[in-house]
């Protein structure tokens, strides 16, 4: 019996696009179908350019390498003779699945992360507290199949006992210094070295240094404090949203009282002689310099009330972002807005400090903006075949050029549709050709784009160690 084709087969055989209504959940792609579009596409390239892929790595080299990449474990001695007589044609899939559905998986991708945020940490202190407290949140994160934008979120968000809360690490790991946190969430999250814009505009790319600034004003709420009576001792992640002892700026009476006290001869105008002997002395010419308007080489009582107080760039009781004048070190520059510079997104006066955060998390982890995804994407697949679509992979820019271009895209597309599904991404990389290749060396002056082999990469300390306890016992 002949049966009625279905709408969507009838359409497709048809050629006609099929339009799905916004109720309608598209079933996702099988990781393998996307696999096998990523070695099209990097096949043809190599082929187009003149080179030749290198052959698939034996069956023992794949178990090793996927078990290493994987589990940052060796595999056992005898699993290897087991696999090579495996007689079925998918088991590497199947090897790849139940490896990333594994707890040491999880364990594997918890350390992978601790080196990261804490490798750059400007509070010291963080690297001893914080690195177990946190790699056993991020295990916990990746053992409930959390989506990365999640993770993101929490990291981003947290609040509480660095000792008890792991989500607090990178917080901690910069004493919860606006500027740090806005350069390093930018450097991990979007694979963007925007504190490259901190004191000028990048020098080769389109940030401005208003944009750091801007993502940096997302930050001067927070507060890493000491914890009270904490046996042993621990620190705190906490919101500041009043400011608190800071140093207000003198009232016109005041200066007035100080200008009649300075102005000895009673001329109405304060000189560089009259001041030899006060506080004012040092800051005398660059006061002159500000406040001059008249270029009489004397302050008069109006132009002196005109100066900005004195004070240093974003005290540590400040509930705003300032932007440093760099013409005037003394002058703490204007207060600043917080705005996302990847997509533009304001956030409106009035919030606190983690509905500030929040705001940042949103706007990080949002599907409009395409460098989380791409961040992820290109560390990962740097970290399983030795190298990314961009190198650095924590420096990549709008001007910046990437190798495989419609892989990477199709890559990120496919990750963000997933709902940034970590595990789903290893498994599709893992799943490709380009990835279970043998390891040959690539002659620098031959014109083959890569991946048209493996690359060695140097291993990290934890995988070392588990490969000598595996060897040693």
């Amino acid at each position: 019996m002949c049966t009625r084709p279905t709408l969507p087969l009838l359409a497709l055989a048809l050629g006609i696009p099929l339009l799905v209504g916004p109720s309608a959940a598209a079933e996702p792609v099988r990781t393998s179908a996307v696999s096998a579009e990523v070695d099209r596409l990097i096949e043809a390239e190599i082929q187009a350019s003149g080179g030749t892929p290198a052959p698939l790595a034996s069956n023992g080299d794949f178990l090793r390498r996927a078990t290493l990449d994987l589990t940052d474990r060796l595999p056992p001695s005898n699993s290897v003779t087991l696999f090579e007589l495996d007689p079925d044609s998918n088991k590497r899939s199947r090897l790849v699945n139940r490896l990333i559905n594994s707890t040491e998986f999880s364990a594997s991708q918890a350390r992978y992360w601790r080196d990261v945020i804490f490798s750059r940490a400007t509070e010291m202190r963080s690297r001893q507290m914080s690195p177990p407290v946190f790699q056993a949140w991020m295990t916990e994160q990746f053992e409930q199949k959390h989506s990365w934008d999640k993770i993101v979120e929490n990291l981003l968000t947290a609040t509480g006992d660095v000792r008890e809360n792991g989500a607090t690490a990178l917080l901690f790991a910069h004493g919860g210094e606006a500027a740090e946190l806005a350069a390093e969430t930018s450097r991990i999250f979007l694979g963007i070295q925007i504190q490259c814009a901190n004191c000028h505009d990048h020098p080769t790319d389109r940030w401005k240094r208003i944009q750091f600034h801007q993502l940096a004003a997302f930050f001067p709420r927070v507060r890493v404090r000491p914890k009270r009576d904490a046996t042993p001792r621990s620190f705190e992640v906490v919101s500041q949203d009043a400011s608190r002892r800071g140093r207000r700026s003198p009232s016109p009476q005041a200066l007035g009282l100080m200008f009649r006290r300075l102005d000895r001869n009673r001329d109405g105008k304060l000189v560089k002689s009259e001041v030899a002997d006060s506080r004012l002395a040092r800051s005398f010419d660059r006061f002159l310099q500000r406040g001059d308007a008249d270029k009489d080489g004397g302050l008069s009582l109006k132009e002196f009330q005109k100066l900005p107080p004195p004070g240093n760039n974003n005290r540590r009781n400040d509930t705003e972002h300032y932007m440093p004048n760099l013409d005037e070190p003394g002058n703490r520059g204007d207060a600043i807005r917080p705005v996302f510079f990847a997509t533009g997104g304001r956030a409106a006066e009035g919030l606190d400090d983690v509905e500030r955060r929040q705001l940042l998390a949103n706007h990080v982890t949002s599907t409009r903006n395409r460098w989380f995804a791409r961040a992820y994407v290109n560390r990962t697949w740097s970290v399983l075949l030795g190298e990314g679509f961009s190198m650095p992979i924590d420096d990549m820019g709008p001007e910046r050029e990437v190798t495989h271009p419609q892989v990477f895209d199709l890559l990120c597309r496919d990750f963000t549709d997933s709902g940034y599904d970590t595990r789903r991404l290893f498994e599709i990389i893992a799943g490709t050709r380009a990835y279970q290749r043998q390891i040959r060396p690539r002659d620098p002056t031959e014109p083959t784009p890569p991946f048209a082999s493996a690359q060695p990469s140097r291993l990290r300390a934890d995988q070392v160690y588990n490969a000598l306890l595996e060897v040693l016992g």
